[in-house]
């Protein structure tokens, strides 16, 4: 016997678009004027993509789960995700065949004033693979100088990272340390300096940490 299977190679053009509720209040809801979007707010994509596909996923960019809809299954668009705090963040469609081939666009998405940083008081340089290294959390930013000193103010260690100008969409990260250099300190210092991507504005941000092994 024999079983046959129509297979659809073709992928369409993925495009969406996004608003909120504040976005469309300020009257500014295009995307080449950055819509002005809060913090925990209900911000709505609409796939406008042309062409057929077999599912599509979404990607918001902040490492929440990424969602996969197929036409045939249910409704595509719009949905809507909330973003918990404030930065820039690179949402992405993705269009696929049956076949696992893919089309996508990334935009870019600013929330509040654009940029964060948070920097957590302990780590645990343990080698569990959690908490392993002591770096910033941030988004927002074109680059970033992450500096560590003991209590005494020595140098104990320093790290930078700025945007590719060839891939602008791809965020900066930090690999962080990984506390080899043993002190007797009782504390750490920290110091984080950045430039954020849009106004060129100058972040700085320093506290003190422990490590716990």
């Amino acid at each position: 016997c024999r079983v046959s299977e129509g297979i659809n190679l073709e992928i369409g053009q993925p495009n969406f678009a996004y608003s909120s509720l504040n976005s469309q209040i300020s009257g500014n809801s295009t995307q080449t004027q950055m819509p002005l979007i809060l913090a925990r707010e209900n911000v709505t994509f609409t796939n406008t993509s042309e062409g057929s596909y077999s599912y599509l996923e979404w990607d918001f960019g902040d490492g929440s789960p990424v969602e996969r809809y197929s036409p045939f299954a249910g409704t595509t668009s719009p949905v809507t995700h909330i973003y918990g705090i404030s930065g820039t963040f690179y949402p992405k469609l993705r269009l696929y065949n049956s076949v696992g081939c893919y089309q996508e666009v990334v935009k870019t998405l600013v929330v509040g004033k654009g940029y964060n940083v948070l920097v957590p008081n302990v780590f645990t340089p343990n080698g569990d693979t959690y908490n392993d290294r002591f770096r910033p959390l941030f988004s927002g930013f074109k680059s970033m100088q992450f500096t560590i000193y003991d209590y005494r103010g020595n140098l104990l260690y320093m790290e930078e990272s700025e945007v590719d100008p060839a891939d602008p969409l791809q965020p900066i990260d930090l690999t962080g340390w990984d506390g080899d250099v043993k002190t007797e300190s009782p504390y750490y210092i920290y110091s984080v300096y950045g430039v954020t991507l849009f106004g060129d504005i100058e972040v700085q941000k320093s506290g003190t940490f422990i490590i716990i092994r």
